[in-house]
């Protein structure tokens, strides 16, 4: 115990030194021209399913490099260093605006972001200098660490290439010269990069910084058409998740996919992002079938665009096809976790649970973080009639997504088919009261009334969801929950509001 609390104190009176070297060389009053660097807290970017002893190593490596970097910093005198920003959002939690805001409170003239990412073997270290006022970049650096061990030396930190390219600047900043366009360019693509990182995480949490990243790409660069395609997409996602209203989302995704088009239809983000909103807003699903098509026969493809091409043809019913197309997509990248999801959701659509409980399995495996993966099993191990299943795998759902409509929804189908119809009614009283507007979840609902056998508010309810444009809506036709109603005729009536376009 004594020698646990000596290193701490001794940690801290290190820590303390650290940062009290740098504070003296930063005076309370300098010179205008003077360079005032700011290092931002540094990010670590987790992978799916890392440890929990993995992402607490990170997060003290990144800690202890960011005030070891400061301090390197401080003694190579290319400027005073402010340390006063631990508090601060990291970059990853804030668009290009706030770090400008940043950069102005602090009288910050370079910004320092880091960022950190384990693969496994070595930690990768991507470093970038950015000016306080453009947020132009005017130096970056990669590199990887084969381990979290600190250097206290940071001999592989490259601060003689720094230097010189804060000098560069600074003497740049003394005449009149101006950045190269290119570097407008270059951080518009890292803005891109990171907002294609946060949409693959496909949470309720990222999202919203999958949208702040795509939308900082092309305010940076408007001639960027991926940078519309991943906005696009992404508003697609965020209407999933129950985070924008689904019309207000299809629209936003439309208007960005049209000028993504005007810039490079030739593109294949572009060409994958235009598929997936004439599959999931406009329901164009005849165009949708000629892009994916031109694609495949012209070779420009990936196994995103396959994985839309099966959800495409499995929501007419095409199911071997579907099928097909969702095990090609996997076989061209078994990473991307929608194509696992895509292989069970082809079974459930076709019927066969068995193989779409396996499948789903393996779709947590990949990604056991994600709210969606549970809620698809849920699903099926509800059709599957394994109704305690259902109910402990939909709890996990609601908690992962931050109790989320969609979810409350999908537990109150539980309760229904569980028996439990005063649960059930319970629940739906609660969204009732809780989400209002285009907020509720009418399609998750109809399937409550379904299981509780009342027809014609489950009707009602796909109405309703039609109308909203509900991206949902397109599996209705093979979503078993609904069996029982499609030989109703106001369910085959429904097929006629979904060939309306926007």
């Amino acid at each position: 115990m004594g020698r646990s609390a000596s290193n701490e104190e001794s940690q801290a009176t290190k820590k303390a030194d650290r940062e009290s070297a740098v504070e003296t060389l930063a005076p309370l009053s300098l010179p205008a021209n003077v360079l005032r660097i700011l290092p931002l807290p540094f990010e670590v970017i987790h992978n799916a399913g890392e440890r929990n002893q993995i992402r607490q190593a990170m997060a003290a490596f990144a800690d202890e490099l960011r005030d070891e970097i400061t301090v390197v910093l401080a003694q190579s005198n290319l400027g005073p260093v402010i340390v006063s920003a631990r508090s601060l959002p990291s970059p990853g939690t804030g668009s290009f605006s706030l770090l400008k805001t940043v950069a102005r409170e602090f009288e910050a003239s370079l910004l320092l972001r880091v960022t950190l990412r384990y693969t496994g073997t070595a930690t990768r270290i991507f470093m970038q200098m950015l000016d306080g006022e453009d947020l132009k970049s005017i130096w970056s650096h990669r590199l990887d660490r084969e381990s979290t061990a600190r250097s206290s030396t940071l001999t592989w930190f490259p601060v003689t290439a720094l230097a010189d390219a804060v000098r560069e600047h600074a003497g740049r900043r003394r005449g009149a010269a101006t950045q190269p366009a290119a570097d407008k360019d270059s951080l518009s693509l890292s803005a891109y990069n990171l907002g294609v990182h946060y949409w693959n995480q496909r949470s309720r949490t990222t999202l919203p910084k999958a949208l702040t990243y795509f939308e900082d790409a092309v305010a940076l660069n408007p001639n960027c058409a991926e940078a519309y395609a991943g906005l696009a997409n992404a508003y697609v996602s965020v209407s999933f998740n129950d985070l924008i209203p689904p019309r207000d989302a299809a629209l936003k995704a439309y208007e960005a996919v049209q000028k993504a088009v005007k810039l490079n239809k030739d593109s294949l983000p572009v060409r994958t992002a235009l598929v997936n909103v004439l599959t999931n807003c406009t329901w164009d699903w005849a165009r949708a079938e000629q892009e994916c098509r031109a694609s495949v026969e012209a070779g420009v493809m990936d196994a995103r665009m396959i994985q839309l091409y099966s959800s495409l043809v499995g929501c007419q019913g095409r199911h071997e096809e579907a099928l097909s197309l969702a095990m090609h997509a996997l076989r061209l990248d078994p990473e991307i976790p929608a194509s696992h999801s895509q292989i069970a959701q082809a079974y459930l659509y076709a019927g066969d649970y068995a193989n779409a409980l396996n499948s789903a399995k393996k779709y947590l495996m990949v990604r056991p973080d994600f709210a969606t993966a549970h809620a698809l099993l849920t699903r099926i191990l509800a059709v599957s009639g394994d109704w305690d299943g259902a109910l402990t795998e939909c709890q996990t759902a609601v908690e992962i997504s931050g109790r989320s409509p969609s979810s409350l929804a999908l537990m109150a189908y539980v309760q229904a088919g569980r028996g439990d119809v005063q649960a059930a009614n319970s629940m739906l009283d609660l969204l009732r009261t809780e989400v209002t507007g285009d907020f509720f979840p009418s399609y998750e609902v109809s399937a409550v009334h379904a299981a509780l056998k009342q027809e014609g508010q489950a009707i009602e309810q796909l109405y309703t969801a039609c109308r909203q444009r509900d991206m949902k809506t397109i599996h209705m036709n093979y979503d078993p929950r609904f069996e029982h109603l499609r030989t109703l005729p106001a369910f085959q009536e429904l097929a006629t509001i979904q060939t309306q376009i926007m």
